[in-house]
Protein backbone atom coordinates (compact mmCIF):
# COMPACT_ATOMS: atom_id res chain seq x y z
CA UNK A 1 0.00 0.00 0.00
CA UNK A 2 2.96 2.35 0.82
CA UNK A 3 4.98 1.34 -2.29
CA UNK A 4 2.03 3.07 -4.38
CA UNK A 5 2.90 6.21 -2.64
CA UNK A 6 6.44 5.58 -2.57
CA UNK A 7 6.89 5.34 -6.18
CA UNK A 8 5.96 8.86 -6.15
CA UNK A 9 8.83 9.83 -4.92
CA UNK A 10 10.95 8.40 -7.45
CA UNK A 11 9.72 10.22 -10.21
CA UNK A 12 12.14 13.41 -10.62
CA UNK A 13 14.90 10.58 -10.57
CA UNK A 14 12.98 8.48 -13.45
CA UNK A 15 12.53 11.15 -15.58
CA UNK A 16 14.87 11.64 -17.97
CA UNK A 17 13.91 14.11 -20.44
CA UNK A 18 15.74 17.34 -20.86
CA UNK A 19 12.06 19.22 -21.48
CA UNK A 20 10.08 19.48 -18.27
CA UNK A 21 6.62 19.58 -18.34
CA UNK A 22 4.79 17.30 -21.31
CA UNK A 23 3.53 20.62 -23.29
CA UNK A 24 5.62 19.67 -25.92
CA UNK A 25 6.01 16.63 -25.53
CA UNK A 26 3.13 14.10 -27.21
CA UNK A 27 4.61 10.65 -26.31
CA UNK A 28 4.42 11.36 -22.60
CA UNK A 29 0.36 13.18 -23.40
CA UNK A 30 -0.60 9.37 -24.38
CA UNK A 31 1.17 8.10 -21.31
CA UNK A 32 -0.34 10.24 -18.73
CA UNK A 33 -4.00 9.67 -20.08
CA UNK A 34 -2.52 6.16 -20.00
CA UNK A 35 -1.64 6.08 -16.55
CA UNK A 36 -5.41 8.55 -15.80
CA UNK A 37 -7.17 5.32 -17.14
CA UNK A 38 -5.58 3.03 -15.12
CA UNK A 39 -6.29 4.99 -11.85
CA UNK A 40 -9.72 5.22 -12.41
CA UNK A 41 -9.65 1.55 -13.38
CA UNK A 42 -7.86 0.97 -10.46
CA UNK A 43 -10.51 2.86 -7.94
CA UNK A 44 -13.42 1.09 -9.82
CA UNK A 45 -11.56 -2.28 -8.37
CA UNK A 46 -11.17 -1.38 -5.56
CA UNK A 47 -14.80 -0.67 -4.96
CA UNK A 48 -15.62 -4.59 -6.18
CA UNK A 49 -15.86 -7.58 -4.44
CA UNK A 50 -12.37 -9.60 -4.38
CA UNK A 51 -13.90 -12.18 -7.17
CA UNK A 52 -12.41 -13.98 -9.72
CA UNK A 53 -12.50 -11.60 -12.88
CA UNK A 54 -12.08 -8.65 -10.61
CA UNK A 55 -9.28 -9.76 -8.82
CA UNK A 56 -6.85 -10.57 -12.32
CA UNK A 57 -7.93 -6.91 -13.73
CA UNK A 58 -6.76 -5.31 -10.21
CA UNK A 59 -2.99 -7.16 -10.70
CA UNK A 60 -3.05 -6.33 -14.43
CA UNK A 61 -3.58 -2.15 -13.43
CA UNK A 62 -1.82 -2.17 -10.23
CA UNK A 63 1.48 -3.99 -12.68
CA UNK A 64 0.85 -1.27 -14.97
CA UNK A 65 0.98 1.69 -12.62
CA UNK A 66 4.17 0.62 -11.29
CA UNK A 67 5.12 -0.41 -14.77
CA UNK A 68 4.26 3.38 -15.62
CA UNK A 69 6.91 4.81 -12.74
CA UNK A 70 9.62 2.28 -13.15
CA UNK A 71 9.69 1.74 -17.21
CA UNK A 72 7.75 3.96 -18.98
CA UNK A 73 7.93 7.06 -18.19
CA UNK A 74 12.43 6.44 -18.55
CA UNK A 75 11.97 4.91 -21.68
CA UNK A 76 9.65 8.25 -22.68
CA UNK A 77 12.41 10.38 -21.66
CA UNK A 78 15.03 8.75 -23.65
CA UNK A 79 13.18 7.99 -26.77
CA UNK A 80 12.41 11.75 -27.22
CA UNK A 81 15.86 12.94 -26.12
CA UNK A 82 17.10 10.53 -28.99
CA UNK A 83 14.58 12.44 -31.12
CA UNK A 84 15.56 15.73 -30.30
CA UNK A 85 19.28 15.28 -30.61
CA UNK A 86 18.57 13.64 -33.91
CA UNK A 87 16.75 16.57 -35.29
CA UNK A 88 19.04 18.96 -33.93
CA UNK A 89 22.08 17.04 -35.61
CA UNK A 90 20.33 17.02 -38.73
CA UNK A 91 19.26 20.69 -38.67
CA UNK A 92 22.71 21.32 -37.77
CA UNK A 93 24.23 19.27 -40.81
CA UNK A 94 21.90 21.28 -43.17
CA UNK A 95 23.35 24.84 -41.66
CA UNK A 96 26.65 23.66 -41.84
CA UNK A 97 26.03 22.30 -45.54
CA UNK A 98 24.67 25.55 -46.44
CA UNK A 99 27.52 27.76 -45.10
CA UNK A 100 29.91 25.17 -47.11
CA UNK A 101 28.18 25.85 -49.84
CA UNK A 102 28.65 29.58 -49.67
CA UNK A 103 31.81 29.55 -48.62
CA UNK A 104 32.58 27.69 -51.86
CA UNK A 105 30.53 29.80 -53.64
CA UNK A 106 32.56 32.79 -52.85
CA UNK A 107 36.05 31.26 -53.10
CA UNK A 108 34.73 30.59 -57.21
CA UNK A 109 33.95 34.35 -57.43
CA UNK A 110 37.28 35.75 -55.90
CA UNK A 111 39.21 33.01 -57.97
CA UNK A 112 37.08 34.54 -60.73
CA UNK A 113 38.00 38.47 -60.30
CA UNK A 114 41.50 36.87 -59.46
CA UNK A 115 41.87 35.55 -63.14
CA UNK A 116 40.08 38.68 -64.34
CA UNK A 117 42.61 40.66 -62.75
CA UNK A 118 45.44 38.92 -64.48
CA UNK A 119 44.59 38.75 -67.77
Amino acid sequence: MFGSLLILLILPITDLSRIRGSTFRPAMKFAFWLLVVDFFILMWIGSQHPETPYVEIGQVATALYFVWFLIIVPFIGLFENTLNDLAINSKLQSIYLTILSSLNNLQLKKLDNFQLILK
